[in-house]
């Protein structure tokens, strides 16, 4: 099983970390990102939540972990929410 690490550091960092993948050293599999908000950024929202949601699954393979997204993403879809326009067609012409 294969885990992927998510990593915050410098920009320094990942370069070493480039060059010495590009002589042959195994690096393992890590996405970097330079600054934490820059992290929290493309793992906002949603993507936090499912990414949340497997971290307290432990390992599975990448055919579970779409059965487990695809399960909560029904289950999310399943809960109907009503919409209240608060405006007329007209309002919304411009």
């Amino acid at each position: 099983m294969r885990t992927v690490i998510l990593d915050v550091s410098s920009r320094e960092n990942m370069n070493r970390r480039f060059l010495r993948a590009f002589e042959g050293v195994q690096q393992g599999d890590i996405i970097s990102f330079e600054t934490p908000a820059l992290l929290f950024k493309v793992l906002s929202g949603k993507r936090l939540e499912v990414l949340n949601i497997m971290t307290g699954s432990g390992s599975m393979t990448i055919s579970t972990m779409q059965a487990e997204v695809a399960a909560w993403e029904k289950e999310r879809n399943n809960l109907t929410k009503k919409v209240n326009w608060q405006f007329t067609t007209s309002d919304a012409r411009i």
